[in-house]
């Protein structure tokens, strides 16, 4: 029965005890917790709290005062126990410094935090670890998890103490063999003992940057592992100087007075540039990129399928249009963002699709009575529109049919082509999808009238010679009297689409030769490009108006 009983309230379970790390019944938990607290006092050579009723753990006695009472009470057997304690002196216990768990620093440290088992600075074997360990000597391995105290003060001099204790040691001894590792034999070599001739990388001060750069021994190192594999050990002549280099890399209380937005040295940098650095970098200022980021946050937070990307919504941001404005290489921008290829290749289509579909509403038509507003007067016919066709050169391909299609006669390259409508104001209105070199502008009008040609009924436009023989569609062209008013006339106001299309090209990602050539998928090839032009067409429409459309689209 009494055994029933013991399993019912779970006696036969055992728990680690948080000060010998031994597993305990917790039927004899609270004997052993009391019994093991009384050995690391006695062994740290400390007095032993009281457990009694009276003190509650919180103070201690005087034990010669106490040894005095009792051989009094010995010679006087008649004393009453009453009076033997109105005799004990109690010493209140020193209060603790003020961090979250000062019974692990108040202590000298135990084997589990000399071994790297625990966090030395809060006994903790849950916490997060920082990247990297403290090394003293051959035998003792210091680890610091991230919520350590190591910003405080007071709780930063504790742990300081018992570091330098253990230094001392290991120089006294030249680093041979302690006795607290149960785990190592006294039969195994000793390591090659203290070496000399390193540096140390720790501060001289706290406030400054002055590196201390003496000579020292090995005794005291950090060694850190980078995610790619990269290892390197810095040294340290003394434990203060560690501390200063730990607070200052790994604690978040750096000296730089910049704004730290991100982990990426380069994001803060671009950040951080003033405002036409950053426009100029990015193609649009700092606003507008913020208010993509939340676009993106919102978005991405909708999502109810598929893992979480490893990336912060800021940093795909970058991504996509560092790629987009400068064309820089995968390769590149995985070393950029410390991200690998295929990352940076599945975030630049993920974004490509977002942002063609969050910006497109920018590049729109509009109406008829809003195109009159931007029209000008060309003789007897108002001008509400003027096209023209651009390229761009992409490399050329094994497959024979591609080359064909992909050869532009006009530009005598490989190329796509697509076909760009603005307004006399410069405003977009519409961009056609990518097509192969080999279609000419005529042909593009025809095959994306479809999408315009309605809304333009009433419409009359501008275009090059290309648009030759589209009077049906109401496109003006240019006449052959170069010297007559009418084409001086019309060169001034189809300059604008010009200019235009030369604002697309800063854009590198719209301007350079195009690298991607996707094999046996050539329409998904062609739609990817045209989102970037439509993407950029809306970028550039939201200049005009001085970025009102964009900020004003929900996020």
């Amino acid at each position: 029965m009494a055994e029933q009983e013991d399993m019912d309230f779970g006696y036969d379970e055992t728990t680690p005890c948080p000060l010998c790390k031994k597993e305990i019944s917790i039927g004899v938990f609270t004997f052993h917790l009391v019994s093991c607290c009384y050995k690391q006092f006695k062994r740290s050579g400390l007095p032993t709290p009281c457990t009694c009723p009276i003190h509650k753990g919180e103070a201690y006695h005087d034990w010669s005062i106490n040894n005095n009472n009792n051989n009094n009470n010995n010679n006087n057997s008649t004393s009453s126990s009453s009076s033997s304690s109105s005799s004990r002196r109690t010493i209140p216990l020193p209060s603790p410094a003020p961090h979250s768990n000062p019974d692990i620093l108040d202590v000298p440290p135990v084997t589990s935090q000399l071994l790297g088992e625990c966090c030395f600075g809060c006994g903790s074997t849950k916490s997060n670890f920082i990247k990297g360990k403290l090394q003293l000597g051959a035998y003792r391995l210091i680890r610091l998890c991230k919520q350590s105290e190591m910003k405080e003060t007071s709780s930063r001099a504790i742990i300081a103490k018992w570091l330098e204790a253990e230094v001392k040691k290991c120089r006294d001894t030249n680093d041979s063999r302690p006795t607290f590792n149960p785990k190592e034999s006294p039969n195994d070599p000793d390591p090659a003992g203290i070496t000399t001739n390193h540096h140390c990388a720790g501060y001289v001060h706290n406030d400054t940057d002055t590196v201390c750069g003496q000579t020292c021994d090995s005794v005291i190192s950090f060694t850190e592992t980078t995610s790619r594999g990269v290892t390197t050990t810095l040294y340290f002549c003394s434990i203060v100087h560690f501390l200063r280099w730990y607070v200052k890399h790994r604690t978040g209380k750096s000296s730089d007075k910049r704004r730290k937005t991100s982990e990426n040295e380069y994001i803060d940098n671009v950040m951080n540039s003033d405002s036409r650095v950053f426009q100029e970098h990015m193609g649009f200022p700092k606003n507008v990129f913020e208010h993509f980021v939340l676009a993106l946050t919102s978005h991405q937070k909708k999502r109810k399928f598929g893992a979480p990307n490893s990336l912060t919504p800021q940093t795909q941001t970058f991504i996509y249009f560092t790629h987009l404005r400068h064309y820089l290489k995968q390769v590149m921008l995985s070393f950029i963002f410390s991200t690998s290829q295929s990352t940076v290749t599945r975030t630049m289509d993920d974004l490509n699709s977002f942002f063609f579909t969050y910006l497109s509403p920018l590049v729109s038509l509009g109406t008829y009575e809003s195109r009159l507003q931007e029209s000008f007067w060309f003789f007897e016919d108002q001008i509400t529109y003027i096209l023209d066709g651009t390229e761009q050169k992409i490399r050329s391909t094994s497959d024979t049919l591609l080359r064909h299609m992909a050869y532009s006669a006009k530009k005598k390259q490989y190329s796509v082509t697509l076909l760009i409508i603005i307004s006399p104001t410069g405003r977009v209105l519409y961009i056609s999808p990518c097509a192969f070199g080999s279609v000419v502008d005529n042909e593009l009008v025809k095959r994306s009238k479809h999408e315009w040609g309605t809304e333009f009924e009433k419409d009359k436009g501008f275009g090059d010679r290309g648009f030759k023989g589209l009077l049906k569609y109401a496109v003006f062209t240019s006449g052959s009297d170069i010297h007559s008013p009418a084409y001086h006339m019309f060169a001034s106001k189809r300059i604008k689409i010009e200019m235009k299309i030369a604002d697309f090209k800063n854009w590198e990602s719209l301007h350079a030769e195009l690298r991607e050539w996707y094999l046996n998928r050539e329409d998904e090839f062609l739609a990817t490009h045209s989102k970037r032009w439509k993407v950029v067409g809306a970028i550039e429409n939201g200049r005009i108006d001085k970025w009102v459309p964009i900020l004003s689209l929900p996020t």
